[in-house]
């Protein structure tokens, strides 16, 4: 059967109704073929089919008191609050591949496109100034890469990741271990407003009623872990809920990468930890891009002939295929090649080119 978004949207926001309860009660209704209507009636008693705990039941019960599926959707909507479904092109498609993933995802923000590129970055709520120094570094060529930068929405390294991801242009995903009534830190409201104004999307595996608890941000964890490629813990100590972040991603087989640090620093430690466990060790975005630095600066190179004129940007483009005689190259863009020359020495003292003998080529 197939399940209106309104009425798994109620389903997953009824108390105690998690992932597993959730999916049993659906595969309960299919099998009796029990429609949504009916199951809110208790209809051939599918409630006790399904063997429902007196507290789902009471809690089926007050939902149906204070809403009913077109009225909880629509208030979800006046909040600025959407649903993503795993059949919707925003749910994160490396999250949907886990058989633990949630069934539905509360949005706010800017709309994924299912084309993102996930990358999770985390660490210590402490961070230093070298952990300020490292996202510095590493976030704006992440960013350049493509790289959507994912974190817990924690003070400290998450949210200054973010923030950098933001001031580089790129996209940023928040992931909340709480509902979208609910702030935790309190002031974190100002930054979340903050960040929604300039882009960033966020996510949250629970209702918007559902309030901050120690036991939810594991959940959240997850989440960061399962929609990246790969998790890059940036500072934490060896208590650090990166670290929980980090063996998730490596139980679901992500990359984890660890950013060394003094031995003196207690931050520092669980980067250490990791490392010792088989994380990576990272020096540069370019360790977690997996590029040579050759490699970087030709993409650099790409990224700078957006900006030239229009012949300039021809020529860069035809000699990134091959080298060539001027002659040659003025024959292939129709140019005199006397006015081409003047080009290619401008080109030429700006570094982006050079001459190899008779022929020009790309100077990296």
């Amino acid at each position: 059967m197939v399940w209106s978004k309104k009425f798994q949207t109620a389903l997953y926001a009824i108390d105690g109704v998690g992932p597993a309860t959730f999916n049993a009660i659906l595969n309960a209704l299919t099998k009796h073929e029990v429609t949504e209507q009916e199951f809110w009636v208790n209809k051939a008693q599918i409630w006790q089919e399904i063997s429902l705990d007196k507290k789902i039941v009471e809690s089926i019960k007050k939902f149906k008191k204070e809403h009913n599926i077109n009225s909880y959707y629509e208030q979800l909507l006046s909040k600025d609050v959407r649903v993503v479904l795993k059949s919707d092109l925003e749910f994160p498609g490396l999250l949907n591949q886990l058989d633990r993933s949630p069934p539905l995802l509360f949005a706010r923000g800017a709309q994924l496109t299912g084309r993102e590129s996930f990358l999770g970055v985390v660490g210590t709520r402490n961070i230093t100034e070298y952990g300020r120094r490292v996202i510095t570094e590493f976030i704006p060529s992440l960013i350049q890469f493509g790289k959507t930068i994912t974190s817990g929405f924690m003070y400290g390294v998450d949210a200054v990741a973010q923030r950098t991801a933001l001031q580089a242009n790129g996209k940023t995903v928040g992931i909340l271990g709480f509902g979208f009534d609910f702030m935790y830190p309190p002031e974190h409201q100002a930054l979340f407003t903050y960040f929604l104004n300039q882009g960033a999307t966020f996510l949250s595996p629970f209702a918007p009623h559902i309030s901050a608890k120690p036991g939810n941000f594991p959940a959240r964890n997850a989440i960061v872990a399962g929609m990246s490629e790969g998790v890059l813990v940036i500072e934490g100590a060896v208590d650090s809920g990166s670290l929980i972040t980090a063996h998730y991603a490596a139980e679901f087989g992500r990359e984890v990468w660890a950013v060394p640090g003094s031995i003196f620093n207690e931050f520092s430690a669980g980067t250490q930890i990791l490392i010792n466990e088989g994380a990576q060790l990272v020096n540069s975005a370019r360790d977690i891009l997996g590029i040579s630095p050759v490699t970087q600066n030709r993409q650099n190179a790409h990224r700078a002939w957006e900006s030239f004129s229009p012949v300039k940007k021809t020529i860069c483009e035809s000699l990134d295929l091959e080298a060539l005689p001027i002659d040659q190259l003025a024959s292939k863009l129709n140019y005199h090649p006397s006015e081409l020359a003047i080009i290619l020495v401008e080109l030429e003292l700006l570094g982006v080119i050079e001459q190899v003998g008779n022929k020009w080529k790309l100077a990296i």
